[in-house]
């Protein structure tokens, strides 16, 4: 649960997750900030896809889901079921 969430807002929260589940493997998103400059800029779109943990590898970029936001970092290390991420910026 996420603190200071209505039930509406979980709702609907739910129903983008299941939109997104259910309608494609890819998904895009505008990416903000400066964390992953030069690679990234702000306003670059990003193309996500979900990918099998197998086929991860160092200096992947990977998106994932934290809370609200989507953060966007390059992969570092990977070790057993963890990985270690960083910005480029």
């Amino acid at each position: 649960m996420i603190l200071g969430m209505t039930d509406a807002d979980r709702i609907r929260l739910i129903g983008k997750e299941l939109q997104v589940e259910l309608s494609s493997t890819e998904n895009s998103l505008y990416f903000h900030g400066t964390s992953m400059s030069p690679f990234l800029q702000e306003g670059d779109l990003v193309i996500v896809r979900s990918v099998a943990w197998k086929d991860l590898r160092l200096g992947d970029i990977v998106t994932y889901r934290h809370e609200e936001k989507f953060p966007t970092r390059r992969i570092v290390r990977i070790w057993g079921d963890w990985l270690t991420l960083r910005c480029d910026g």
